[in-house]
């Protein structure tokens, strides 16, 4: 699930929604950008992860391979949802990567 193309989107499994959706978590789209970078510069990752509590602006992700993210943004974009045939509102999560703490 994780994508490192500037221009996609990651793939949300429907089998994986319909658990997070029984385990009453939320699905969330996560962009952790480099410093600095611009528009359609390479070095993004983003992914959905699936939350009980949504980041806000200031906090830390800390990602799988150590790196750490702290959040910027957080935007709600409509996203025409085929596995349940309708509209969802899905958070992205706007985020910029650190390497300490104090950043």
């Amino acid at each position: 699930m994780l994508n490192y193309d500037p221009d996609g989107l990651p793939n949300l499994d429907p089998k994986a929604m319909e658990r997070a959706r029984e385990l009453g978590l939320t699905p969330v789209h996560i962009i952790c950008d480099e410093p600095g970078a611009q528009v359609d510069d390479d070095g993004a990752v983003s992914f959905f992860g699936f939350v009980a509590f949504m980041p806000r602006q200031g906090e830390v992700v800390e990602l799988d391979d150590g790196k750490k993210c702290r959040v910027k943004h957080v935007i709600h974009r409509t996203v025409t949802a085929k596995a349940f045939d309708g509209v969802m509102l899905v958070p992205n999560i706007l985020a910029v990567r650190i390497d300490n703490l104090n950043e």
